[in-house]
């Protein structure tokens, strides 16, 4: 759950703080449904179906927290920006020092309290070879609790 919220918020969050706008999303804590979806060149990586606790200590995710936990392996640019109160859109662009690659494509994220949809639709280039990626990563509170 961690890191699919986190996966959504860099992209919200890094996109709003471009544009002076939110610097944190806020989640309902509660036991959340997180489906994964991950393809690349076209292959299905990882398809996963979890089911994860977010306490209210976790459930406000700020810009400045999200750069320290990414430290230094991305650098990412965001160009073409739309936003509304529950989705922003945006061209990305990134540089993967960890790797020796690239990232880059259209994020879009959807998000409520208790809610959120990530989906990125890209090319990555790592060590010279491109492949298109698609990133599907969707979260439901199913329950206020985690008991």
């Amino acid at each position: 759950m961690k890191y699919a919220i986190m996966a959504a918020a860099v992209t919200a969050l890094g996109l709003s703080s471009l544009a002076a706008a939110k610097d944190s999303l806020t989640f309902e804590a509660g036991q959340y449904q997180i489906t994964t979806s991950l393809k690349m060149g076209g292959q299905s990586v990882n398809d996963d179906v979890s089911v994860e606790c977010l306490t209210e200590e976790e459930s406000t995710v700020s810009y400045a927290k999200l750069e320290e936990m990414m430290g230094d392996d991305f650098s990412c640019s965001f160009d073409n920006m739309s936003e509304t109160s529950n989705r922003i859109a945006t061209d990305v662009s990134c540089k993967m020092s960890d790797i020796e690659g690239d990232l880059s494509g259209r994020a879009v994220v959807e998000h409520t309290q208790t809610s959120f949809d990530l989906n990125f639709d890209g090319t990555t280039d790592v060590f010279g070879s491109a492949a298109p990626v698609e990133l599907d990563i969707s979260g439901v509170q199913i329950s206020d609790s985690c008991s």
